[in-house]
């Protein structure tokens, strides 16, 4: 089935009732008959519903989404181009926006848990830990010096984050712990590499 905006409802430009370029899906979280869409050339986010085929919702004016994490089933953090905003979809709203500016090629970021987003820093050479209600850093992680991250996996109960490491060889795997904020792994291995930024 294809998906197509039902100009009769209000939440809904009647514009929209036409071609709708869609970048990427997301599927909503704890919603099984929802998706979220990305269309970075409009700038607008679009809430399907799957049973009706329509969009419920689209939010406009959206600078370059490029990137999705949904924090609930209401709230999600968007990659606006390098800037981290969150938007509540159900309302159709921005919320905020998270302090800093992301790496222009690797803009990793995840959801540790309903407060907290990890992210890349801009020079790689940190991970951040964003407060999501106040967008400010609370607090910050540095492996060393001249090492540089080329990946960010957080782990599904949010407690470990992983990263990868391009400078040091062989390739190792780090771990931080989210509780304690602290490095507990620097793995390496001889004659392998961790080749982090191609996980899935």
């Amino acid at each position: 089935h294809s998906l197509t905006c039902d100009s009769r409802s209000k939440s809904v430009d009647t514009d929209l009732s036409a071609t709708v370029s869609l970048n990427s899906l997301y599927r909503v979280k704890n919603q099984a008959d929802f998706v979220l869409s990305a269309d970075f050339g409009r700038g607008q986010l679009s809430v399907w519903s799957l049973g009706d085929e329509t969009a419920a919702r689209c939010l406009k004016g959206v600078n370059r989404p490029r990137d999705v994490r949904f924090i609930d089933s209401t709230r999600a953090i968007v990659l606006c181009h390098r800037d981290l905003k969150v938007y509540n979809v159900e309302q159709g709203v921005f919320e905020n926006r998270l302090k800093g500016t992301m790496n222009q090629n690797m803009p990793f970021y995840n959801i540790s848990d309903h407060e907290h987003c990890v992210c890349l820093s801009r020079n790689r050479m940190y991970v951040n830990i964003m407060n999501i209600p106040t967008g400010d850093m609370e607090s910050t992680f540095k492996v060393g010096e001249d090492r540089f991250l080329n990946s960010l996996y957080v782990s599904e109960n949010g407690e470990r984050v992983c990263c990868g490491d391009e400078v040091q060889k062989p390739f190792p795997m780090l771990v931080w712990d989210l509780k304690s904020r602290k490095l507990i792994h620097d793995i390496r291995i001889a004659n392998h590499e961790f080749q982090m930024n191609i996980a899935a």
